[in-house]
């Protein structure tokens, strides 16, 4: 004869099985949260060390607008308890003066999706720490030095979709290198010390909606060919100088 008992057993078990693996599965979430909180706080340490500045994902929409007066909508005593890096991510980070220590820390940021780095030397090792900042749309270099390899490693930054480089020191070749990126959506090289060599390059990329060549040595000759081999693509070539 059943009994009650033997009757409820598979109901338990299932509910025992369901219970363990909703268990397990929240360990796993509670690690990789973990893991991510690590090198929040990890990036967040290094950007506070060289004085720089970042703005958090809840103060920057999907398109990368600035949202205004945006606060985090979480009580005081609830970040107090678990840490400002479980509710919020880094989103952009402002920084200059930088060394490859630092970006490497910044390229460990889980959400990071816009770099601005001023009057710094940057090198191809630190170019290359940011291959796992899966996120990263945007990079804005603005006085750096870089070189060849630099370059290289920046054509390198997967799911890259704006990059600018203003008043930096570059070659019609590095323009070409740069070009290799399909991905690129906008692209600034204002200050740089282009010329009409560079255009074919630039012409090349697929995706671009946005060209900034503001104050190069690009012709007037130059952006009208441009214009021409992609008369879709915004073209911004303000103050250029001459040779």
């Amino acid at each position: 004869m059943t009994t009650w008992l033997q009757k409820k057993t598979p109901y338990a078990q299932f509910t025992i099985r369901t219970l363990l693996l909703g268990v397990l599965g929240l360990c796993v979430w509670l690690a990789g949260k973990g893991r991510s909180m690590h090198f929040e706080r990890e990036g967040r340490a290094s950007v506070t060390s060289i004085a720089g500045d970042v703005l958090y994902d809840y103060q920057v929409e999907k398109d990368g607008t600035l949202k205004e007066t945006a606060q985090l909508s979480v009580p005081e005593w609830m970040r107090q308890l678990l840490g400002e890096e479980f509710f919020s991510y880094t989103a952009v980070v402002f920084v200059e003066e930088i060394e490859d220590k630092h970006l490497a820390s910044i390229g460990r940021l889980p959400k990071l999706k816009g770099l601005f780095v001023s009057r710094s030397v940057i090198s191809s090792e630190g170019i290359c720490s940011l291959a796992n900042a899966s996120c990263l749309r945007a990079i804005h270099l603005d006085r750096c030095k870089t070189n060849e390899a630099t370059i290289a490693a920046l054509a390198m930054v997967p799911h890259l979709e704006n990059f600018s480089m203003k008043h930096c020191t570059i070659t019609d070749n590095a323009v070409e290198t740069i070009c290799r990126n399909k991905g690129l959506r906008t692209l600034g090289l204002v200050g740089c010390d282009i010329d009409d060599k560079c255009i074919e390059s630039l012409a090349s990329l697929p995706a671009l909606d946005e060209l900034d060549v503001s104050e190069t040595l690009i012709s007037d000759g130059g952006i009208a060919r441009f214009c021409g081999m992609r008369p879709g693509c915004d073209v911004r070539a303000a103050r250029r100088r001459t040779q």
